[in-house]
């Protein structure tokens, strides 16, 4: 008797399910989407407009193990406050 394969829902896509938009990304990295959006504002493209593959959000952030997301707002906060002190 075979054994049918385990299905995934939608909501977790495995390594393997292709594309996805930034949801299913964050989904399939176990992180949240405010990671995948401070991802794309430090660099990361998504591959196929507004679509990219897992493997390929895997490897940007093997590419920057000391990426965390406060890096990426605090940024904005800086240069605001220094706006704000230089008027």
């Amino acid at each position: 008797m075979k054994e049918e394969p385990k299905r995934h829902s939608a909501s977790q896509p495995t390594r393997r399910a292709g594309l996805v938009n930034g949801v299913g990304l964050a989904a399939a990295m176990n992180v949240s989407r405010t990671y995948v959006q401070a991802m794309k504002k430090e660099g990361y493209k998504f591959t196929h407009g507004n679509l990219t593959t897992v493997e390929s959000g895997l490897e940007w952030k093997a590419a920057h193990p000391d990426f965390v997301i406060r890096s990426v707002y605090q940024k904005k906060r800086k240069a605001k406050t220094a706006l704000a002190h230089a008027a």
